[in-house]
């Protein structure tokens, strides 16, 4: 799951939210295109969830290719509207069974404890821990990582298969490399771009392997 820190929300909202009665129901779909290329801005195009790619155009049927998620609901209040609340996702797969199901396609208004979005609620960085086979774990014990990771899946096969080979990929660089210090950093800074260029896929899981190889070396 991202940490990331929110940008300037797109004008188009800031008109919307002082408009009485709107609700994200009633926003068109040019504000709504304009909400989905501001959050893949800030996010580095990088589902607030997965991690992985997302893009803020429309497939050749002139559908978007993600979707705009609310943390918390977007029936509670106002915040359908606050930009804070609002996170770019991936489609969470389609035409695949249950069980394969991810991010707000496996959520749908399961309540969550952990927050993408800099100081608004605990971050996920403090709970979760990766492996290098893919899977993501709740590292601090706190029961209500566990219930986020079920409900939004992150464990999903897919998911799984995808961090592993960015692992296997990574690993191969670095040991290309001589898996130095230097080769560390740079991995390090690369996952850690800020908003505008492309982050790396899984940026946050190569991101915790890379801090954990530069503490063995002491250089964390």
């Amino acid at each position: 799951m991202l940490r990331y820190r929110k940008g300037i929300q797109p004008v188009e909202l800031t008109a919307l939210q002082s408009t009485p009665g709107s609700t994200w129901g009633s926003v068109g779909h040019d504000i709504k295109a304009a909400v989905r290329q501001a959050l893949v801005r800030d996010q580095g195009a990088l589902c607030a969830y997965c991690e992985r790619r997302i893009t803020g155009d429309d497939d050749e049927r002139g559908r978007p290719r993600m979707k705009v998620e609310h943390w918390r609901a977007q029936s509670s209040s106002a915040e359908g509207l606050r930009w804070r609340n609002l996170l770019g996702v991936c489609l969470g797969g389609t035409n695949v069974p249950r069980g394969e199901l991810h991010c707000d396609s496996s959520r749908g208004n399961a309540p969550l404890f952990l927050h993408p979005v800099e100081g608004e609620g605990p971050d996920p960085i403090d709970h979760l821990s990766y492996t290098a086979g893919g899977e993501v774990r709740a590292s601090t014990g706190h029961p209500d990582v566990d219930r986020d990771l079920r409900a939004l899946n992150l464990n999903a096969a897919v998911l799984r298969r995808g961090r592993q080979a960015v692992y296997d990929e990574l690993r191969a660089r670095l040991k290309r490399h001589g898996f130095t210090v230097a080769a560390l950093r740079h991995a390090e800074q690369a996952s850690r771009a800020g908003s505008g260029p492309p982050r790396p896929e899984f940026a946050e899981f190569v991101s915790y392997h890379v801090r954990r190889w530069l503490r063995k070396r002491g250089a964390a």
